[in-house]
């Protein structure tokens, strides 16, 4: 764990949000249907989890959810940002002492963004498509009938 020095939230002490004045713990559980098919998945057929088991790791996965994004932020502000970027989450994993999770949470990150730069470009793509496809020519009015293929106004 992070040493006494570090300015993350300890787990009993979760960041809190002020509303009307009066300061109240943030709670955050994940769905049990997310929790359940991410139990499934890294278990095996043969294992069963019980009700409590479900809520216990529910409840101590929403902590440490809260936990990450306290030093996660922790770590943007030392870097005098208040906008928490992927580097700061990675930061926070190694501050936790969680570095065992940074190449497979760098892989991640890689893919993720090729992903989000391809649907963007494709998107781009549609809409350039789209465009001049659609020609500009006074015809914004005109619907295309999916019958017989024809426009009309």
């Amino acid at each position: 764990m992070a040493d006494e020095s570090s300015s993350a939230a300890a787990p009993d002490e979760l960041p809190s949000t002020t509303s009307n004045s009066s300061t109240t713990n943030v709670e955050f559980e994940p769905p049990a249907a997310c929790i359940r098919r991410l139990m499934k998945q890294s278990l095996p057929k043969s294992t069963t989890v019980s009700k409590d088991s479900l809520a216990a790791i529910s409840r101590a996965s929403g902590i440490f959810v809260l936990y990450l994004t306290a030093c996660a932020n922790d770590v943007a502000r030392e870097g005098r940002r208040t906008t928490i970027v992927a580097k700061d989450v990675l930061g926070a994993l190694r501050e936790l002492d969680f570095a065992d999770f940074l190449p497979a949470m760098e892989a991640f990150l890689e893919s993720h963004r090729r992903d989000e730069r391809n649907k963007k470009e494709e998107k781009e793509l549609m809409k350039l498509n789209k465009s001049s496809s659609g020609g500009g020519g006074g015809d914004g009015n005109k619907i295309k009938d999916v019958t017989t293929g024809n426009s009309r106004v």
